[in-house]
């Protein structure tokens, strides 16, 4: 099923399979006005959450393929849909997130996020620890226990190091795993209909 799609650099919906999941149905149908769109009706707002669905459940969403966590893509995702920095998820857009995840994920999609952000992690547990080593080096003089702590500092970045070829090797055929996955799948989709109205802000729609 086709819900999200990205045509010229821009995130398209297909508003007739959206109008077949109540989930999304009911993000569409809601009148919020915003500043761009001070009646509502234009739907901006509800563009601009189902930007930020994308962003956060999909796999090929910027996120997603970044290992970005939870926090961070939240404000990724709010910052790029143009919504209040304040904003939050209320609970017919949470329950619109769970329903796309049900309809996208895989083991291996949701296998994949989990290795990117812990190979993300391991960059920032080395950056740390990197800067401890720095700090340490500042000292013109170092004492036995200061050579101690930078021998364990040391020896732990190496330790890290062993176990990132590992890790690199098994995202690499996690994604190998799901590109098999997406092909079968395009065997299915061949010829289906393209997507032919955008939920466009500039285009007045009555969805109502």
């Amino acid at each position: 099923m086709k819900i999200f799609a990205i045509q010229d650099g821009v995130l398209v919906l297909d508003r007739e399979e959206i109008a077949l999941i109540k989930e999304f149905n009911n993000v569409l149908r809601r009148v919020i006005p915003c500043e761009d769109d001070p009646t509502g009706r234009l739907k901006v707002r509800a563009f601009q959450e189902f930007n930020y669905i994308y962003s956060i459940c999909d796999y090929n969403s910027y996120p997603n393929k970044n290992g970005l966590s939870e926090e961070e893509a939240h404000y990724w995702a709010v910052d790029n849909a143009g919504l209040p920095p304040d904003w939050k998820p209320d609970p017919v857009v949470f329950e619109a997130m769970q329903a796309y995840s049900r309809l996208v994920d895989t083991p291996s999609r949701e296998l994949s996020r989990e290795l990117l952000i812990s190979i993300r992690n391991t960059y920032k547990i080395v950056r740390k620890v990197r800067e401890k080593v720095d700090e340490k080096l500042e000292h013109d003089e170092l004492d036995n226990s200061d050579i101690d702590e930078l021998i364990s500092y040391q020896n732990k970045l190496m330790a890290i190091a062993d176990k990132v070829p590992s890790m690199v090797n098994s995202l690499k055929n996690v994604i190998e795993m799901i590109d098999k996955e997406e092909d079968i799948n395009k065997e299915y989709i061949r010829g289906g209909n393209e997507i032919d109205e955008s939920m466009n802000p500039d285009t007045s729609i009555n969805y109502e």
